[in-house]
């Protein structure tokens, strides 16, 4: 649609110096955009294409001259210089400035704006720009982004612990990254001569050219000048002769116009310019930190993370039904009226012809809407819909303008505006859609329409767009609240924020399959994991297909002490009991089905000197009445409690190992009801040792210094070779501190995973998956408080990806993969107690235990579409090999 294009195209002429303001306050990162780089060159819709057999200057190829091939050659090794220089330096400092000069007829903009940069070897950086302060000390690094224009993340204050050195990679993936994730901006230019291994390397390819121009001076000093042409555009770096140091960086100004609304068309470009000035600039001098502040904010929160918060302009008449209103055609007539609606048609309500808009954006919008409605006319979905054009010009002047334009559409006249007002119409073209009842469903600012038939078709079908959008923004809101709590440093902040409300899955839309309620609260809960064994061809057997054998996939504790497992179908069958009593005071009660033989269950309380353990009966779910027995009780030292505890494994053996704050470590075997006891010295974690099929082979405990060593006592099984066993055994220290939590695993399509929990270098707990060798491969931020951090299940579906699910806060739950997908967050307004995930077919199933009931959802996995991508705040696990996005 022509009319379309150029209606958007003036609608944004209309808006565009100060969409331009906005977009030079964070110029100061232009120079790093490795993604961009390729999108450098806008085609010239006026420039000619010469005719065939024709050449032009451009693309004349002439040979270069042996002088011009030696001044190329100087050129970089004056840029190799100057990159060399910046490594060798222990501090920096400059009084940087970015200049903008945008010369136009009517609007010319001339824009300085501060952009200063000061580093101290090893770990001390400052950064002063409009749009981003930062500064690092030896122990944290603080840093608020946003300007007076522009807060993306309102009163967010970044707190995080410095690293022992700075370098490129921390600064992006744990600092930088929210403020450089843009669409032409990226790192600025001194960080990336400070800390890149090699600078500026993404405009370097077998077509770029290097030109060394005469010599100027700047800043006092003489610099000579390399022109770097690259993609088609140039920029110039002046490099200080005697330092080597860059004081001065000039860009293309077309790098404006890769962002909307684009350059103005009466911008003259040889008169415009876009350039860094790095004035001021100290080498190996003290740097006077004391002039380095970051400005404090109001009722400002330290976050371990920036979270932005959601888009919030959601108009707010959509799903309200306004007074009464009439609209009456040019000639007096009446076209509407809102208070005798009844059942007949669907209103789009389009207003045009605003004084403040040209007259040639009235008429492209027009024949835009004219071709929007004979869409309509195509798809049969006109019969109930009437398109009315609005406006609050005079009379005449518009039935003129109709006439010339050939406009056959209802035109309104509201020359008082009082439709304007009612509809809180800020600016034109705008549009409204109401529905049969008069309620407002749709309102677009911009005047777009290309989704119309989409909106008209799901009204017929009596689809209510309005409660779903303001749901879907209530939602985002509590989305945003959850990721906020689990980043905010000081835990009475945490709580100023409020409750988690309860929200679904963004792109998994959850199917309940059943649901299982209980007349007392359930009080722990635990489900179950199928891990590879030797023998076993599939990781986890098909438990939901039709002929299928039924088995447990949750055991519950309620408040009473009844101990009750759920089969695939939501059978309750109570199994044993524990005196309830002796659970009292405990931290957290953790109930642990044996994933091996599918037969036993441990009940083990965090800060008591006991536990418990379950046999299920055989054929349990066989036997319509199964009496409940007493669980056996197995008591710890006076003063010792479990801090650590696993179901290990002997070939298809479980026994259970549990690690005490006493340094202790007790074995039990269940079918001989004793343990053994070993030594365990600050047992962090209880880690397996896995093969490349994802067997265990050893069992080992893991202290708090990162020392592994194997558990005395579980030999190893016999489906490893003893160049497996050698390998493996080799590993004797983690590459990370692992926090107190479970540990899952499984044989993926192409490799073994394990899946654990440590601190990130942010400060924050979160999920960790390694390979068989303890690599780390994806982390997964969960939460400041590590506390409220817990890993709980994780499968493998048939095509190879590994799922898992965590929780933080615990009224959150994390779907998270290793393969194509995304991460998932979603709350049911209550503390979630457990949680698994298992395979069906080429599908998710997914049991969760909350207050009094357990409920069982079927969870779509295919990848969501590209749009429904595009509207989350990216995907919150961090691979340590690349930058995240958002």
């Amino acid at each position: 649609m022509d009319s379309k294009n150029a209606t958007r195209r003036h609608m944004q002429q209309a808006r565009t110096f100060t969409a331009i303001f906005l977009f030079v306050t964070c110029l100061f990162w232009l120079g790093c955009d490795r993604a961009s780089s390729t999108k450098d060159v806008k085609t010239d819709p006026n420039l000619k294409s010469p005719k065939e057999g024709e050449k032009t200057a451009a693309t004349v190829e002439t040979p270069e001259s042996p002088e011009s091939i030696a001044r190329s050659a100087l050129a970089r090794e004056i840029l190799d210089a100057c990159f060399a220089k910046y490594k060798t330096l222990k501090s920096y400092e400059d009084r940087g400035r970015l200049i903008v000069k945008l010369p136009t007829k009517d609007n010319p903009i001339e824009d300085t704006d501060s952009m200063r940069i000061a580093y101290e070897a090893p770990n001390r950086l400052g950064i002063q720009a409009l749009d981003l302060q930062a500064l690092s000390t030896n122990s944290s690094w603080e840093a608020v982004v946003g300007s007076k224009i522009s807060k993306p993340f309102g009163n967010q204050r970044l707190v995080r612990p410095s690293p022992a050195s700075l370098d490129l990679k921390w600064l992006l993936v744990d600092n930088l990254g929210p403020s450089l994730d843009r669409v032409v901006s990226g790192t600025p230019i001194q960080i990336q001569l400070l800390f890149d291994a090699n600078p500026l390397a993404y405009l370097f390819n077998e077509k770029t050219k290097l030109t060394l121009l005469p010599t100027e001076i700047f800043d006092g000093v003489q610099c000579d000048r390399v022109q770097i042409t690259s993609t088609g555009l140039k920029r110039t770096l002046w490099i200080d002769q005697k330092e080597k140091l860059l004081r001065k960086y000039e860009m293309p100004i077309e790098l404006l116009d890769q962002v909307p609304p684009g350059l103005p068309a009466d911008l003259d470009k040889s008169k415009s310019e876009l350039s860094i000035e790095l004035v001021g600039v100290k080498a190996n001098a003290s740097v006077d930190w004391s002039a380095w502040q970051i400005p404090k904010q109001s009722n400002e929160i330290a976050v371990r993370r920036f979270i932005e918060a959601p888009p919030r302009d959601l108009p707010p008449l959509v799903g309200e039904i306004l007074k009464p209103f009439d609209l009456r055609d040019a000639d007096g007539n009446l076209l509407l009226d809102s208070a005798q609606r009844g059942t007949k048609t669907i209103s789009v309500l389009c207003w045009v012809g605003d004084d403040r808009v040209s007259e040639d954006v009235s008429e492209s919008f027009v024949k835009y809407v004219m071709n929007v409605s004979r869409e309509l006319d195509r798809l049969s979905l006109s019969g109930s819909t009437e398109i009315i054009m609005v406006s609050t010009l005079p009379a005449t002047k518009m039935k003129e303008a109709f006439q010339r334009w050939n406009c056959t559409l209802p035109l309104a006249i509201d020359t008082k505006g009082l439709t304007q007002s009612l509809f809180k119409i800020r600016s034109q073209p705008a549009i409204v859609v109401l529905d049969k009842q008069a309620m407002v469903q749709h309102v677009d600012e911009f005047g777009y329409l290309d989704n119309l038939p989409i909106i008209v078709e799901e009204l017929q079908k009596g689809v209510n767009r309005a409660m779903r959008s303001r749901q879907s923004s209530l939602d985002d809101e509590s989305r945003f609240a959850s990721r906020l709590q689990r980043v905010i440093v000081e835990k009475s902040k945490a709580d100023e924020v409020g409750p988690i409300a309860s929200f679904p899955f963004m792109f998994h839309p959850l199917t309940e399959a059943w649901h299982a309620s209980f007349d007392a609260k359930i009080i722990a809960a635990g489900g179950e994991q199928f891990y590879p064994q030797k023998g076993r061809t599939l990781v986890t057997p098909d438990l939901f297909a039709t002929n299928a054998p039924l088995a447990r996939l949750m055991t519950v504790l309620d408040e009473l002490g009844n101990l009750t497992i759920l089969d695939s179908v939501g059978n309750k069958r109570v199994i044993a009991s524990i005196p309830i009593e002796k659970a009292d005071n405990a931290k957290r009660i953790h109930i642990l089905p044996d994933p091996w033989a599918h037969r036993w269950v441990a009940i083990v309380p965090e800060g008591l000197p006991r536990y418990w353990l379950v046999e299920m009966p055989a054929n349990l779910f066989d036997i319509p009445k199964v009496a409940p027995v007493e669980a056996l009780e197995f008591p710890l030292g006076e003063n010792e409690s479990p801090i650590a505890f696993v179901w290990t494994v002997q070939g298809n053996k479980p026994s259970l190992s549990i690690a005490t704050d006493a340094s202790k470590l007790h074995v039990l075997d269940p079918e001989q009801s004793k343990p053994f006891k070993g030594s365990a010295v600050n047992v962090a974690a209880i880690v397996p040792t896995l093969n490349d099929r994802g067997e265990c082979i050893a069992w080992n405990v893991v202290d708090f210094d990162r020392q592994i060593t194997e558990i005395e006592g579980l030999p190893t099984d016999d489906v490893s070779s003893t160049n497996e066993r050698a390998e493996t055994t080799a590993i004797k220290k983690l590459p990370f501190a692992p926090e107190l939590g479970a540990w899952t695993w499984g044989r993926s399509r192409e490799r073994t995973l394990m899946l654990g929990m440590a601190q990130l270098p942010s400060g924050e707990t979160g999920s960790i998956l390694q390979n068989s060798k303890f690599e780390p491969l994806l982390t997964h931020p969960l939460s400041v408080r590590a506390d409220q951090c817990r890993n709980l299940s994780s499968t493998i579906l048939a095509n190879g990806n590994f799922y898992w699910l965590s929780t933080a806060p615990r009224r959150v739950l994390h779907l998270q993969t290793s393969g194509q997908g995304y991460a998932d967050q979603m709350s049911l307004g209550k503390p979630i107690l457990s949680a698994a995930i298992f395979p069906d077919g080429d599908q998710l199933r997914m049991v969760v235990a909350v207050d009094n009931e357990v409920v069982c959802w079927k969870v779509p996995v295919t990848l969501p579409t590209p749009m429904a991508a595009a509207a989350t705040s990216g995907p919150e696990s961090v691979s340590p090999s690349e930058k995240p996005r958002g």
